[in-house]
């Protein structure tokens, strides 16, 4: 998810990128969204994509691990649609990658706790979440946003 390191006090700021010519050059450029208000300092930084796998190579109603940004990531395939969480359950630190999924939900192969594949909810207590993440489909390349922790 972006993070925004203040808020403006202008309601609905405009944001507008800041990756212009100039800054691709610079080889540590990363994108920003800046507010264009002037009235504030609010930053956006953008969670860049990294590939994990080709389309078709993680099986329907199957899951698999990658390592993206120093995270362990649990990417799913149900119905053709990709969608990825934390790979570990909280419970035990078993991988969710290896449970399978029925209908959005991916069950720990260890001791059965189940949570949603789209949001990270964990189905036995809504209150606990465990993080999810964005995914892209790019030609046949599966992509996954994953901010480093905190």
């Amino acid at each position: 998810m972006p993070r925004q390191r203040s808020a403006c006090p202008v309601p609905g700021p405009k944001l507008q990128c800041t990756m212009g010519s100039r800054r691709r050059r610079e080889s540590i450029a990363k994108p920003r969204l800046e507010c264009t208000s002037g009235s504030c300092l609010a930053v956006v930084r953008m969670t860049e994509f990294h590939t994990v796998a080709k389309v078709g190579s993680i099986a329907d109603g199957q899951g698999a691990t990658f390592v993206v940004n120093g995270r362990l990531v649990a990417v799913f395939c149900e119905r053709g649609a990709y969608q990825a969480i934390d790979d570990l359950c909280p419970h035990m630190g078993a991988s969710l990658g290896a449970g399978e999924v029925v209908e959005g939900i991916v069950t720990c192969p260890w001791h059965a706790w189940r949570f949603r594949v789209s949001d990270g909810t964990w189905c036995d207590n809504p209150r606990l979440k465990i993080d999810s993440f964005e995914v892209r489909v790019v030609g046949d390349e599966i992509q996954v946003a994953v901010p480093p922790r905190k």
